[in-house]
């Protein structure tokens, strides 16, 4: 079994309720840099990511983890210009939010200049949903965040510091980027995903066909 590094647990209680948030373009280029000869990049199922990172944890016999929330947060491109990468994220998201109430989809349209298209804003989305499960949400007790976008540190920062470390968690792809580690010699959690939970994870639809 596949085991992260282990920070000290929060207080054990009859459950633990984990909210999971998932940077879906850093979690997918990871994903193809970490894993590559599948034939392709691949897509990955967000349910079955955050249900391995809420139930990889040592808990006392008895206590449940509740994965309270699963947030994706990507860019949309623009029906008029990328009608069909446009419809395939359409499909995409119809899909994920059909697995599971708890799913909630983020996006912001990608923005257009002289070259590639990107992303834009859906840092500041992640870094605010973030503090506000961390410190806000008083139905969770842990935010884990796969991401390795460093503009993401000063949240995770401000979580520990509210909150405690044990308070906030970070997972990355391993082989791939590291994951976040924040300053000032305070430990957090870091999840490390080997190969085999990413084989597990892959979502073999086409989305770019009509379902």
């Amino acid at each position: 079994m596949w085991r992260a590094f282990l920070y000290n647990a929060p207080a054990l209680s009859d459950s633990i309720r984990v909210a999971v948030l998932l940077d879906w373009q850093n979690v997918y280029e990871c994903g193809k840099e970490a894993f590559p000869g599948h034939g392709g990049p691949r897509n990955t199922n967000p349910l079955k990511i955050a249900q391995f990172l809420a139930n990889d944890r040592q808990v006392a016999p008895g206590t449940r983890i509740d994965l309270a929330s699963i947030s994706v947060f990507f860019g949309v491109a623009s029906s008029e210009r990328d009608a069909k990468t446009h419809g395939a994220r359409q499909r995409q998201m119809q899909h994920w939010q059909s697995l599971t109430p708890r799913l909630h989809t983020v996006s912001r349209p990608l923005r257009y200049g002289s070259g590639m298209p990107i992303e834009k804003g859906i840092d500041v989305a992640i870094a605010i949903e973030l503090v506000r499960c961390a410190v806000f949400e008083p139905d969770c007790e842990v935010a884990i965040l796969f991401s390795s976008d460093t503009d993401l540190l000063p949240a995770l920062e401000l979580i520990a510091k509210q909150k405690g470390p044990e308070a906030v968690e970070v997972a990355a792809w391993q082989g791939a980027a590291p994951a976040l580690r924040i300053s000032g010699g305070v430990r957090i959690r870091q999840h490390y995903l080997p190969e085999h939970v990413y084989r597990a994870c892959v979502d073999t639809r086409d989305y770019n066909l009509s379902l």
